[in-house]
């Protein structure tokens, strides 16, 4: 895919070899150095620079092609709906492998957030109307904020091609997961 500076956190080195968000955490927003413990690198925790990110959402948006069949298994094998179950707060996804599936009347949006080092990120991307967004702040506390601003985003774009979004997407969309 062509993600040269996208690394497992404990092969970021110190210093850093590529530019990365520092997270700040507590009540004087410190900052917060990135977790290098390989324990969360079983749960899809990466550190990654904004150009591959953009790479990876071209990627996942159909803008650009899978690179390899192998990549192209991959992402077919993460957007494989695995089960079925209904969030805390009551809506009904499926999980892909890393992903939240959200469907609906006209949508499939596929969907990852979480905290880690005192940053907060978010990724939605819908394959069928070529659209994908990452959203990052540099404070866990913003999840909800950061959460929504993606999901504004998504919708905007889709709105602006002339593909909006029905009124259930707005209930489903901020569901963190």
């Amino acid at each position: 895919m062509g993600m040269l500076d996208t690394l497992a956190p404990e092969t970021l080195g110190t210093p850093s070899r590529i530019p990365i968000m520092v997270g700040h955490a507590g009540p004087a927003l410190a900052a917060v150095p990135p977790i290098t413990s390989p324990v969360f690198t079983g749960d899809g925790y990466v550190v990654s620079t904004a150009a591959d990110l953009g790479r990876m959402l071209r990627l996942f948006a159909r803008i650009d092609p899978a690179p390899s069949a192998d990549v192209s298994r991959t992402v077919a094998a993460m957007e494989k709906p695995r089960f079925a179950r209904r969030t805390p707060n009551g809506v009904d996804v499926d999980q892909g492998l890393g992903l939240g599936i959200l469907s609906g009347t006209g949508f499939e949006v596929y969907k990852k957030n979480g905290n880690a080092a005192g940053t907060t990120s978010a990724v939605s991307y819908d394959p069928a109307r070529k659209i994908a967004v990452v959203v990052g702040a540099n404070g866990p506390q913003l999840r909800d904020a950061v959460n929504k601003s993606g999901c504004d985003v998504l919708k905007a774009i889709a709105k602006r091609r002339g593909a909006a979004f029905d009124a259930a997407f707005d209930g489903v969309c901020t569901t963190a997961f």
